[in-house]
């Protein structure tokens, strides 16, 4: 039909981010990674919530504090098939958040779980995902078609560090299925850093150039700039902390008193240096690219 609405509603198609972050923080920050109450590194303390952890554990322990203390009753995450086929899910305790811990690297519509959400009447939603997703969220706050109550049961948002998100098909069937002989299913954990893919299966590393990953690359993220996304709640990474721990940013007041609870309640092993340039970088790097991509 013509009605339009999903372009309307695509945050691809026209999203004022600084009139948002505006309305979020008052004015638009200098600083190349927006807006942070807070910046620190940190670590699970619970060895538990570091199992299949993609650096520190911090989401996973974010949400479990969450829930334990009733800051939320339900949160969307992405969990996976046995073939590493991404699956949105609307989780409503710290029991169903197993099997959701870990970076997939080929896109999930973790949005797709909200009218569930509102059907089952939760009020206090905490959604995790890429900054795409965050702006999707942010696209029906400040442009809806119509009346949608959902985000007034939005608590808050974390937004995963991303330099690109790729096709299910394309890299995990062609490129580590097919190329590389990877069986999908005795995957246990993936990674991107630096020039490289790794995957890890049985304990062991497998190596694969980010260059032949690029090819099977979402046309929407060639476009994106925003790296850290600057109107989350909390952005989250491994990137500028040491190895096994998290780098976290609280944007906000609500978040930024959230970890201080939990740094209170000593469940997290704190780093308060990060290296920030090296964000930086990767952030102007996006930048760069997604102006290329645009012309």
């Amino acid at each position: 039909t013509d009605c339009g609405y999903c372009l309307y509603q695509c945050p691809r198609s026209f999203l004022d981010t600084r009139a948002i972050e505006v309305d979020m923080h008052d004015q638009v920050s200098k600083d190349p990674l927006g807006w942070a109450v807070v910046k620190l590194g940190v670590k699970a303390k619970a060895k538990e919530s570091r199992e299949g952890s993609q650096d520190g554990g911090f989401v996973t322990t974010l949400l479990t504090y969450a829930f334990d203390n009733k800051i939320i009753d339900g949160a969307l995450v992405t969990g996976s098939t046995e073939d590493w086929k991404t699956v949105p899910r609307l989780v409503t305790s710290v029991e169903e958040l197993k099997g959701t811990s870990g970076s997939k690297y080929t896109n999930s519509a973790i949005l797709s779980p909200l009218q569930e959400a509102k059907e089952k009447g939760l009020n206090k939603i905490a959604v995790v995902g890429l900054a795409c997703q965050i702006e999707g969220i942010r696209k029906i706050e400040y442009y809806p078609i119509e009346y949608v109550d959902i985000l007034d049961r939005v608590a808050f948002t974390v937004a995963l560090f991303c330099k690109g998100n790729f096709e299910y098909d394309g890299l995990m069937k062609e490129l580590l299925g097919e190329k590389y002989s990877i069986d999908l299913k005795a995957i246990n954990k993936m990674d991107i850093k630096g020039k490289d893919v790794t995957v890890t299966v049985d304990k062991k590393n497998v190596k694969i150039p980010l260059e032949e990953a690029k090819e099977y690359e979402r046309d929407g993220c060639k476009v994106c700039s925003d790296f850290t996304s600057r109107i989350s709640d909390f952005s989250v990474g491994s990137v500028g902390s040491l190895k096994g721990y998290t780098t976290v940013i609280a944007r906000t007041r609500k978040a930024a008193d959230v970890l201080d609870r939990m740094q209170k309640d000593k469940i997290l092993s704190v780093s308060k240096k990060i290296d920030e340039e090296a964000i930086e970088k990767l952030q102007a790097s996006k930048k760069r690219r997604a102006k290329k991509a645009a012309r």
